[in-house]
């Protein structure tokens, strides 16, 4: 070109430049393409569909379900009653429990070990919980995978793993957190040194305490999932819904203490903001291509979660907590609804 160019003439050659270099990439990959959908149908295959194989930024998992092993068939297992104290229960199910595909093949193989990590609060942190989802896991799957461990309270609630091949299902809780706290770097490591391939989310109970923000509660949920899925390769997620809790408020009745001073009577009534919490984890779900067990919906609801656990003598006395048989049915439940959803993908 000639150096008498002024700067607007330079402008639009530059630009002519870059659209004929885009048309020519263009008519490159168009090439590309129409080459291998023919070999692709000559060869009796199908052309690849780009959008369908592209990974979910957030999960990092395929969008479309991963293939069934030929040698993979459903697996029995035993489906617990609920008590007769229950009340308007919904199915035990995971929802978009299709997005949990990977890990399913993964398990459909049997040639490798398949970890599933449980974070939580202090319903996690007891252990009998995720220790039942482990126990009903390993009745229906196999218990090769892991050691001979003894779970309670006290002890460590990570799988200690044999090295054959499996499900290695562990937990990790700490009593009064919230999403936000397993942001924090040494939980991102602790969890990232485990290298799962699934990730249970349980939390809930603690953000249903004092004033609750759904919008900053979608806003740590998708921090915390976006950055596991940046430290763990391939990991899937199943979010869970807490189990509901009451809480203590005015009665309206007045009393003198010992003192003599006036006191205001306290009653415990459900606490509404759990259904708003579960909302929020459905809704961030949905939204992201993620599957959910919404446990407090399953067992009830707005209308009946709370009363069905506190009639059925599964609470504790706070009422915010549970028995140890009362972790062991949620347990059983979560267990339940995974093994129905690998049912669900080997016969589909």
């Amino acid at each position: 070109m000639s150096k008498t160019l002024n700067r607007r003439n330079m402008k639009i050659y530059t630009k002519m430049q870059k659209s004929m270099r885009a048309v020519t990439i263009a008519a490159a990959f168009s090439a590309i393409g129409i080459a291998y959908s023919l070999t692709a149908r000559s060869e009796g295959k199908q052309p690849i569909n780009i959008q369908d194989s592209e990974l979910s930024s957030k999960t990092g998992s395929a969008m479309a379900a991963a293939a069934v092993p030929e040698s993979a068939s459903p697996v029995a297992f035993h489906n617990t009653e609920m008590p007769n104290a229950f009340h308007g229960l919904a199915d035990n199910i995971i929802s978009g429990s299709e997005y949990l595909s990977s890990t399913f093949n993964l398990i459909a193989r049997r040639d490798t070990v398949v970890r599933i990590l449980q974070i939580g609060d202090s319903h996690v942190r007891g252990h009998y919980f995720p220790g039942a989802v482990r126990s009903t896991l390993e009745e229906a799957f196999g218990n090769q995978a892991t050691g001979n461990d003894v779970i309670s309270y006290r002890s460590s609630c990570i799988a200690t793993e044999t090295g054959e091949p499996g499900i290695v299902y562990s937990a990790i809780g700490i009593n009064g957190a919230t999403t936000s706290r397993f942001l924090e770097n040494d939980k991102i490591e602790e969890i990232k040194e485990l290298k799962p391939n699934l990730v249970v989310i349980s939390f809930g109970t603690n953000e249903s305490c004092g004033r609750y923000d759904s919008t900053e509660h979608t806003r740590v949920l998708d921090s915390l999932i976006s950055r596991l899925s940046a430290e763990c390769n391939g990991v899937q997620f199943l979010l869970t819904t807490p189990p509901g809790s009451y809480k203590s408020v005015r009665s309206g009745r007045t009393y003198r203490d010992r003192r003599g001073r006036k006191r205001y009577a306290k009653v415990r009534k459900p606490n509404e903001t759990t259904s708003q919490v579960a909302s929020t984890i459905v809704k961030y779900g949905k939204d992201n291509n993620i599957a959910v067990w919404d446990m407090y919906n399953i067992a009830g609801g707005e209308s009946n979660a709370c009363t069905n656990w506190r009639n059925a003598g599964l609470m504790n006395k706070d009422q915010i907590h549970y028995t140890m048989a009362g972790y062991k049915l949620q347990g059983q439940m979560l267990g339940e609804a995974i093994i129905k959803a690998y049912n669900k993908y080997v016969e589909h």
